[in-house]
């Protein structure tokens, strides 16, 4: 996967207006930037083939978006000639929906096992923990935070 900080921000390009954009055009910029990624990934995957070309090509699009990032110009982070037609689903939404089902559907199921009151709001950050986790792809946090998201301060 290309960069998932680079990734992260062409994703979230829409959001980098300072006024609230009208829904037609957010809408514009949210294809433009399904399509971004997918040139992005296209771009990655060429580096088994051939790396030393593909990580030039690669290098290139990443100046690119991040040179017309820093001018403001989010709906035109690439030009034409160099998007594709394919696109790639944003899985942002998708995810948190998923985390929010799992975490109330297992406190559910600990609920109707017969777990005491006490026990449930205990099990609760770590459910949520658990399942963060598991969805984050294994990305775990550090045991500090663990602690602190554990034991309020």
């Amino acid at each position: 996967m290309v960069d998932a900080a680079a990734e992260r921000i062409v994703w979230r390009a829409y959001r980098s207006r300072k006024g609230k954009a009208r829904r037609h055009c957010e809408r514009v910029v949210r294809e433009h930037s399904e399509r971004v990624v997918a040139v992005l990934r296209e771009a990655e995957a060429h580096q088994g083939a051939e790396p030393e070309q593909a990580l030039e090509d690669l290098m290139v699009l990443l100046l690119t978006i991040a040179e017309r990032y820093a001018e403001g110009h989010v709906g035109r982070l690439l030009d034409g000639p160099q998007l594709g037609e394919d696109r790639v689903a944003p899985r942002e939404s998708l995810r948190f929906v998923a985390f929010g089902v799992s975490v109330v559907a297992l406190l559910a199921g600990a609920a109707f096992a017969g777990f005491p009151e006490a026990a449930l709001v205990a099990l609760l950050p770590l459910l949520a923990i658990g399942s963060a986790i598991v969805l984050n792809r294994g990305k775990v946090p550090a045991p500090g935070q663990l602690t602190d998201l554990i034991i309020p301060r």
